[in-house]
């Protein structure tokens, strides 16, 4: 071999060593300016940052989230404003069945206060009407229901009593999160089940918490309400219930931002948001 070729050789080798060196500088310079360009106190930001390498699905996964207003029965003040009628605003109000009252007491809680008013059917009276058109959110209604109805065995008339019908006014908007539950949920999974045993997974109660998100779309008011039955697990969970911030505020009928109530459960039990 030549003193040519094996100069040739060598400078061949130089710079495919050089031209490696750069593109991999190049990428390195490229994916550090997309870290601290995106670098914003954000959910999604979060997850790219600190779990890019994470895999949820080598996770065994006996335990679920789920995030929902605080309230099962709820109505809101349009809904009120517009009501004559108590089926207005009671969904599912069963009046195919319900047509002989004995008598009607509504209950108003309005902040510390409580009023009671009665009717004599499921028609609101003028006071009624009054009470529920001055409810604001978080206020309650609860109605009681006597009537009679018809056995249809014995074909004897019966006086019976309905279920206690509870509502509480919620925002006419809910709050969201600004990146959606489902990012939401996959943040507090990849923050938490890898960091619980699977054998204390099995072991656990229901965990429930509960928050609010004010005007300005900030969590505050983060409560345990039930425990887990783990100090660590109820630790775990209620300081990644108070980083969840990047949310979008509740709204009034009136198109003003609104605090809302909400309630985080974490259990064994699989929930649909």
């Amino acid at each position: 071999m030549n003193k040519i070729t094996i100069t040739s050789i060598f400078l061949i080798i130089v710079i495919a060593i050089a031209a490696f060196s750069f593109s991999n500088e190049k990428s390195v310079a490229v994916t550090e300016k997309t870290i601290i360009g995106d670098s914003t106190d954000t959910l999604k930001q979060l997850i790219d940052l600190n779990f890019i390498n994470f895999d949820l699905g080598k996770v065994e996964k006996n335990l679920f989230f789920n995030i929902r207003g605080r309230y099962n029965g709820t109505t809101t003040k349009s809904r009120l404003s517009e009501s004559k009628l108590i089926k207005d605003f009671v969904p599912g109000y069963p009046t195919e069945w319900v047509s002989d009252y004995v008598s009607i007491e509504m209950i108003f809680n309005k902040n510390d206060d409580e009023y009671i008013l009665h009717s004599a059917n499921d028609t609101l009276t003028p006071e009624q009407r009054e009470l529920i058109n001055s409810l604001d959110i978080n206020d309650n209604v609860s109605i009681r229901i006597a009537y009679k109805s018809k056995n249809a065995a014995t074909n004897e008339t019966e006086y019976r009593n309905m279920k206690d019908i509870s509502l509480v006014v919620v925002p006419e908007f809910s709050a969201m999160p600004v990146f959606g539950y489902d990012i939401l949920i996959q943040y507090l999974e990849e923050n938490s089940l890898s960091k619980i045993p699977t054998s204390l997974q099995k072991k656990m109660d229901q965990l429930i918490i509960h928050f609010s998100i004010n005007e300005l779309g900030e969590i505050n008011n983060v409560i345990v309400k039930q425990s887990s039955g783990f100090i660590e697990v109820d630790e775990l969970i209620l300081d990644l219930t108070n980083s969840l911030r990047n949310w979008i505020p509740a709204k009034d009928n009136n198109g003003n931002a609104v605090l809302q109530d909400f309630i985080l459960t974490f259990g064994n039990i699989q929930f649909g948001c």
